[in-house]
């Protein structure tokens, strides 16, 4: 089955999750990037033909991913990551339990597989650790930047085994 043919029967076969926050003024950025704005090009209220935007943020800004390069040098470009490495079957393991900081050990993905089956390779791992609940705009979202929780070496080496 070529790339495609995968993409297509995965869209058929498939339910998508929307995990992104909306982008808007105010909305969490890196201090060393810029912030989302969103100035009007052209409006028809104005007596424009058309409405567009100039749209101006940092590429870590909102919902993405990160890809090798963003911490390794000569690493991989998002640009260069198939769209089949980016889609496939979701897992989702609580992890709210991590306190700010913490890491999720290798224990938590193996009671995960005892009670709901095994992960496997081309799984897409999500930990839900609850800090969605932190996004905020502006100040209230200040927080959304701070001490996030992550796994541990031995978690992230058990998954990449696999």
């Amino acid at each position: 089955m070529n790339t495609l043919e995968k993409f297509l029967d995965l869209v058929e076969n498939s339910r998508f999750v929307d995990m992104t926050h909306t982008l808007e003024e105010n909305s969490p950025y890196w201090p060393t990037h810029p912030p989302f704005t969103a100035k009007i090009g052209d409006h028809q209220s104005k007596g424009d033909e058309s409405y567009w935007r100039i749209i101006t943020f940092g590429e870590h800004t909102g919902t993405h991913i990160d890809s090798l390069s963003h911490f390794f040098l000569g690493g991989q470009n998002v640009d260069e990551i198939p769209i089949t490495k980016i889609m496939g079957r979701g897992v989702n393991i609580d992890a709210t339990d991590t306190p700010p900081k913490g890491e999720v050990p290798a224990s938590k993905i193996l009671a995960f597989e005892k009670e709901h089956g095994e992960i496997c390779a081309g799984d897409i791992v999500f930990f839900r650790f609850g800090w969605d609940k932190k996004w905020g705009l502006g100040e209230a979202g200040k927080s959304f930047l701070e001490d996030w929780p992550g796994t541990s070496k031995e978690a992230a080496e058990y998954l990449q085994a696999k």
